[in-house]
């Protein structure tokens, strides 16, 4: 039973210390300084602008936009290089044709 008087004399010491105890107070202007700082963040373009482009239906269309973008251009890249392929194979013969260059008729030198 001496655990429980024990315990009890620690819980009164704990309350005791807690008389003098008063309430925090805050530096002067807080108030006005935490709002200040939240209007100067509201009144920044690039804050403002994130905003929108961070919704889901902004962002969605976006993606969505850049998508098809690239999905067209794949698309038009491979029809052209397809044109191009059927020209350079026509092409090629004439190309690489074999050319006989003489070295030695250019330096006519005898060692």
């Amino acid at each position: 039973m001496q655990t429980g008087s024990h315990h009890e004399v620690n819980i009164d010491l704990i309350l005791d210390s807690l008389d003098g105890i008063q309430p925090a107070q805050p530096r002067p202007f807080l108030h006005t300084r935490v709002m200040a700082r939240l209007e100067r963040n509201r009144s920044n373009p690039w804050v403002r602008v994130w905003n929108v482009v961070s919704t889901p239906a902004v962002s969605l269309a976006i993606i969505t936009t850049l998508l098809i973008i690239n999905l067209v251009t794949v698309y038009q890249r491979t029809d052209a290089q397809a044109e191009v392929g059927e020209e350079s194979v026509a092409a090629a013969p004439a190309e690489y044709e074999a050319q006989f260059v003489s070295y030695y008729a250019i330096n006519d030198e005898q060692p």
